[in-house]
């Protein structure tokens, strides 16, 4: 069991505000080192190429660094976020769609052998649209070697403590909207329900977002770093499993019982 201070010290870690950016892959210019940028982009073009085999239409606009890596609020265990920028073709283009049939395709690489990592960092990857990048996003061009938009470096405005206090209430409001959901045998969600669930988490994660991008304190926000502690202590994902081991039980358990 994590003790309060345990969980306060966990929070202080994420919230390590350095006065420069990460050294191991940026120059004292703030510029990527050629042999970090030339790796990361190997990877994406596999990813790219692997997608495109499924979905030969796919159109990259550029590749991009993102994240707490390139912010002053990292530590020794930030992931390294790649994102692949993607063009939309058609009036029909479906960017949902797309994201799932990339997630498909390359979901299947690490039960392969094929685990990315930097410097032990887990490599995180995906497709982002254009319109995802606003206008307060700290983003490097890996395919243009050059900032799209440079962080700015601040201070918080608040403490550990007072960001964990945060955190405890806003866990408290979702677990209180878990409660009040439908449930069957009052044991699992029902289809609907996961579904409602499902739809909040994704408006607590947009809403952590547009206040990092728009906020006046941005990434250095409380809210949005309520969201990220959130997600980075595995709760986000707890409530995820809460809606898989729903549909497991509704699919499988329940259609035996009626057999």
């Amino acid at each position: 069991m994590v003790t309060e201070n345990e969980l306060i010290d966990k929070i202080a870690a994420y919230m390590q505000n350095n006065a420069t950016l990460c050294p191991l892959v940026f120059d004292e210019h703030n510029l990527i080192y050629d042999y970090v940028r030339q790796g990361l982009l190997n990877i994406a073009d596999f990813f790219i190429e692997q997608t495109q085999k499924a979905f030969a239409s796919l159109k990259v606009e550029d590749i991009v660094l993102a994240g707490g890596i390139v912010s002053y609020i990292y530590n020794d265990q930030t992931d390294i976020d790649l994102g692949i920028v993607v063009c939309p073709e058609t009036d029909g283009y479906n960017p949902d769609m797309v994201q799932q049939m990339f997630r498909y395709v390359n979901r299947a690489f690490p039960q392969k052998g094929y685990r990315f990592n930097l410097f032990a960092r887990n490599i995180d990857y995906g497709l982002v649209e254009p319109s995802h990048f606003f206008s307060g996003s700290r983003v490097y061009s890996l395919s243009e070697n050059r900032w799209r938009q440079m962080p700015v470096h601040r201070e918080f405005t608040y403490s550990p403590q007072e960001l964990f206090e945060y955190y405890k209430d806003y866990c408290d409001k979702v677990h209180h909207f878990v409660n009040t959901l439908p449930k069957v045998e009052d044991k699992w969600l029902t289809f609907e329900s996961c579904r409602r669930l499902e739809a909040h988490l994704d408006a607590l994660k947009k809403d952590a977002l547009l206040l990092k991008e728009n906020g006046p304190e941005q990434e250095y926000g409380m809210e949005y770093n309520c969201h990220r502690i959130f997600n980075k202590l595995g709760v986000y994902g707890h409530f995820k499993s809460i809606i898989t081991e729903a549909h497991y039980q509704l699919v499988n358990v329940l259609e035996l019982r009626d057999e």
